[in-house]
């Protein structure tokens, strides 16, 4: 690029400054490669002056800051941090700060004293003045997480405002003691009682904070050892919430920076702690990804290396990382761990899951399972069953299992000893049973040819009985040849003494008695008795009776015969009401008392005139006579 005495300012640098001016003061100018395709024969110049504020953006998206400009001048941001710092309010003097304890890539952390409340507190403040235009919303929304989150496990906010300089700040509680990674290398060197189930107690609180702040819709996303702190006594707390993430940050009430400051092109986290869906396709962070996150902590600690990492090294360059992660998974915790519990490498296992499908479901299922692992239950990552749950319960109660083998050892010599008396009494008991079994056989054997004789005899009788059948049949026949064959010898007293002997019976010329018809009729009687079916229940007789196909034709006969009836019986009434009548009208039968004959004799006169009246009463009078009787007059009124 050259640049003259008359112009300062080469033509791709004006070309350059103007397309800047105009992208910041939000004119809709065109992307960077429609300006350089506009104007290709400055193309080159314009790439190498984009080329180092681009490098520039990369930065601050590898510390988590995004873009520089977030698509907005530097005086808009100047005039919303100056509302924002205005609303926050100045409680300058309040806090004597003193020396720096930690430092990040959005502000510094330092020791402050409480001068109004006279303690020690933890005091996080935009580390540069010239930043806050561009750092105050992410440092807002970081105090929204933390003083929307109220668990033991998660620092809570005192105060917050800006101090002296111009600088918002907020103040939380002065943890003291270490970080988890400090906690790995003393279980390694075996210092301060530190071991490995020790520290799984420590996951354990970490597991039971992330299940309360996902419930809470906050992710953390950027969960490893470094961000962990154990207190002297044992307390946990997750730290650094500078780059977490409110599952409601998309309403606006932060406005719209806020994403473009957290979100990036390589997605948030530290490698290796990073699950695969975050390193291979940037997706956005999730309980799922930090579940893995967990997982990998518990790698470290039964491995004593992070995963990808080779034994000895203690530090390894981010791109290294990033080479060995997407060349496969790391080296199964099993094969590298045998010394460890192989419950812990199956809860590892599965909690670093490639399948996100395949992990716990959340960080309860985990803390679930770390807390089995703990109290000495069955862990449901490794095995399940009633053979697991029993050796469980044998490694919990050692004495109390000790006891009950001791008593079941005694009860099983003498259950043996018992076996033996038992056994000989089965052996003799056995005998005897063979000798009633032969006896029962026997038995068996005589009933059988006893009822083979009776079946026998049977036969014979019933083959008996139908040869006498069959010659009463032959001698019914021979008597009735003998009445149509007038050349018959039989005499009229042979054939009468022959057909006596055929219906009631008799005996032959030698003593044998000689069936007749009656004892037909009686074996007739006795099989149809044998064969009669049972009655009928009144039930079965009630449904039958009912379904007949004549019962309509009955009902319906029935039907006419109650209208006839009633038919009848009103003609018989009316008739009996007029022979009432006219035997009073005669004087043949008493009147009835006076109110009931008013009734009467309203009911019978009812719609009849005086003609009518005049022309009934001479019915009653005698042919040709035409005088009326006391009684007749008195009908007649």
């Amino acid at each position: 690029m050259d640049h003259t005495p008359s112009q300062p300012y080469s033509p791709a640098e004006q070309v350059y400054a103007s397309w800047r001016l105009r992208r910041e003061a939000g004119h809709g100018a065109e992307t960077f490669h429609e300006l350089c395709a506009a104007h290709p024969a400055l193309a080159a110049d314009l790439r190498a002056l984009h080329g180092p504020e681009e490098k520039l953006r990369g930065v601050a998206r590898e510390v988590g800051l995004g873009t520089l400009q977030d698509e907005r001048s530097l005086r808009e941001q100047a005039v919303q941090a100056r509302q924002e710092l205005a609303r926050l309010g100045a409680v300058g003097g309040r806090y004597a700060v003193g020396k720096e304890i930690g430092r990040g890539g959005m502000g510094s952390v330092h020791e402050a004293r409480d001068l109004l409340l006279d303690r020690v507190v933890a005091c996080k403040r935009i580390a540069d003045p010239a930043a806050t235009a561009r750092l105050l919303p992410l440092f807002r929304r970081e105090m929204r997480i933390a003083a929307r989150l109220s668990h033991a496990a998660v620092a809570g906010i005192h105060d917050a405002g800006v101090d002296a300089e111009g600088r918002a700040f907020f103040t939380m509680p002065l943890i003291r003691g270490r970080n988890l990674s400090d906690v790995y290398r003393m279980v390694a060197r075996g210092e301060d009682g530190w071991s490995v189930v020790r520290t799984v107690a420590i996951l354990l609180q970490v597991s039971d904070a992330m299940a309360y702040v996902h419930a809470q819709g906050v992710v953390h996303r950027d969960l490893k050892p470094g961000n962990i702190r154990v207190g002297v006594y044992g307390e946990v707390h997750v730290m650094d919430w500078g780059i977490a993430k409110l599952a409601d940050d998309a309403d606006g009430r932060d406005g719209a920076p806020v994403q473009a400051h957290a979100e990036n092109s390589g997605g948030t986290g530290t490698p290796p702690y990073m699950s695969p869906e975050q390193w291979r396709a940037g997706a956005a962070v999730g309980p799922a990804s930090e579940l893995h996150a967990l997982g990998v902590m518990l790698y470290e600690l039964l491995a004593g290396r992070p995963p990808y990492h080779v034994r000895g090294e203690r530090s390894v360059e981010t791109a290294v990382l990033l080479k060995r992660m997407q060349a496969g998974p790391p080296e199964p915790i099993h094969s590298i761990a045998r010394q460890q519990p192989a419950e812990l490498c199956s809860i590892c296992e599965k909690a670093m899951e490639p399948d996100v499908r395949r992990r716990y479901a959340d960080c309860a299922a985990l803390s679930a399972d770390l807390r089995a692992f703990l109290e000495g239950r069955v862990v449901a990552a490794h095995e399940t069953g009633t053979w697991a749950e029993t050796k469980k319960w044998v490694r919990r109660n050692k004495a109390l299992a000790g006891a009950v083998g001791a008593a079941i050892i005694a009860s099983l010599a003498g259950a043996l000893a018992f076996q033996a008396k038992a056994e000989e009494a089965d052996t003799n008991s056995l005998v005897a049973l063979g000798e009633r079994d032969r006896a029962n056989q026997q038995t068996l054997f005589a009933n059988s040819q006893r009822e083979l004789a009776e079946r026998r005899g049977r036969s014979l009788a019933e083959q008996a009985q139908e040869l006498r059948l069959r010659s009463i049949g032959l001698r019914a026949q021979t008597l009735l040849d003998a009445l149509r064959d007038p050349s018959s010898p039989w005499t009229v007293a042979q054939w009468t003494t022959e057909a006596s002997h055929l219906v009631a019976g008799g005996t032959d010329k030698d003593g044998a008695r000689l069936v007749g018809l009656a004892d037909v009729r009686l074996r007739i009687d006795q099989l149809l008795h044998a064969a009669m079916f049972m009655p009928y229940s009144d039930y079965d007789q009630t449904k039958d009776y009912i379904n007949h196909p004549l019962q309509r034709e009955l009902a319906k006969l029935r039907l006419e015969q109650e209208e006839v009836e009633q038919a009848v019986q009103s003609a018989v009434g009316q008739l009996d009401r007029k022979i009432d009548w006219q035997a009073r009208m005669l004087g043949g039968k008493p009147w009835p008392d006076k109110q009931r004959y008013e009734r009467s004799l309203a009911s019978e006169m009812d719609g009849m005139s005086a003609s009518e009246l005049s022309s009934q009463s001479l019915l009653y009078c005698k042919p040709g006579d035409r005088r009326l009787y006391g009684m007749e007059m008195r009908g007649l009124v």
